[in-house]
């Protein structure tokens, strides 16, 4: 966490504008927000305990964060929301969640709790940026802050992000040289945003550094929930001769490696650390780190780094933000020049070396 705040105060991170202000109509009542449960209990424990050590006191603090599907889903959102109740019983701030909140309710949602005076409302979900950019400057004396955000455009409004392709290109080199087929297949949400296409450059570019021979098959779920569309088109992808699949498309990520090892067929996991699922066809993940991204906002806006240019934030292997992690189970299965070149190739990204010219959808 210090040095995730450290890292906000020094602005060494890579600032950049990525896209303007967007606008969303919203138009359903939003819900009432949920209170964290056991918030008063956690919030008079940390104010005692900051008492006595003589810490800051943050119980007056209110922070609300907002997710766009369920919390128990056992990877991205779950990830989150235990960090922050780690958080707040860290810093005794008030805690209060809202899930499932989609396009057409996050307006109301953003307004409710602004007009309820929460100091910082964080936003787990990249897509609800255009939207939080609309709302920020209704409400000059709030925070907002998205985590994978691509916009901000905001002084009271702080992105941080994935760069979305170091990680995914230390994937593509495994992969190149693990596969015996020479085709390799990515699934993600769509095939022609922004993010897709980032990872599509990443993971081609980085196969090849691994094997000049290896192709890159792309597909799309459509959907980040539909498990049955994740199996659908990782079956497509076996069916076409790829023997290593990359899934980025939310909860279709752990359906499409369960398929993979049913099939006999090798994975990388996204977002989530999954080299626990088998100790053979998960050959490892690409690891975002969104503690990290949290701590930057949260704690940036506890302790004086939130930053108030209206900047998106982005970082790699050097932040701390992404990683790629090697299955440790698969270690013997390969000759040590497959983690030599993965272990060359992150050196060169890390010093900037290797780079990735990312595509745009616009």
């Amino acid at each position: 966490m210090k040095k995730a705040l450290a890292f906000v105060m020094s602005l060494t991170l890579m600032a950049a504008m990525l896209t303007g202000c967007g606008s969303a109509a919203s138009s359903s009542e939003a819900p009432a927000p949920a209170e964290s449960s056991a918030a008063e209990e956690s919030k008079e424990e940390a104010a005692e305990s900051s008492e006595e050590a003589g810490a800051a006191d943050y119980s007056n603090e209110k922070i609300a964060v907002i997710f766009n599907s369920v919390i128990v889903d056992g990877g991205y959102n779950e990830g989150i929301f235990n960090h922050m109740k780690d958080l707040q019983n860290q810093y005794g701030f008030q805690l209060s969640y809202q899930e499932n909140v989609g396009d057409t309710e996050i307006n109301d949602v953003l307004r409710n709790y602004a007009s309820d005076g929460y100091g910082l409302i964080l936003d787990a979900e990249q897509y609800h940026c255009e939207q939080i950019a609309e709302i920020a400057p209704e409400f000059p004396d709030t925070k907002f802050g998205c985590i994978n955000g691509y916009v901000a455009c905001a002084p009271n409004f702080m992105s941080v992000a994935s760069d979305m392709w170091q990680h995914v290109y230390l994937g593509g080199v495994m992969s190149g040289m693990v596969t015996k087929s020479n085709k390799i297949g990515l699934i993600t949400f769509s095939t022609n945003s922004d993010s897709a296409l980032t990872m599509l450059a990443a993971y081609s570019e980085g196969a090849k550094a691994g094997n000049p021979d290896c192709e890159v098959i792309h597909v799309a779920t459509g959907s980040f929930s539909d498990l049955a569309a994740g199996k659908e088109m990782a079956a497509s992808l076996v069916s076409q001769g790829c023997d290593v699949i990359l899934c980025n498309s939310g909860d279709c990520n752990p359906a499409v490696i369960e398929y993979c090892i049913e099939q006999g067929v090798y994975s990388v996991s996204a977002i989530t650390n999954r080299n626990d699922f088998d100790e053979k066809y998960v050959l490892g993940s690409t690891v975002t780190n969104n503690n990290a991204m949290v701590d930057m906002i949260v704690l940036g806006y506890l302790q004086g780094g939130f930053d108030e240019t209206g900047s998106v934030y982005v970082g790699g292997l050097n932040e701390d933000i992404e990683e790629f992690v090697i299955n440790p189970t698969v270690m013997d299965d390969y000759p040590q020049e497959v983690f030599d070149k993965i272990d060359e190739i992150k050196g060169k990204i890390e010093s900037g070396e290797i780079t990735v010219e990312l595509p745009s959808s616009k």
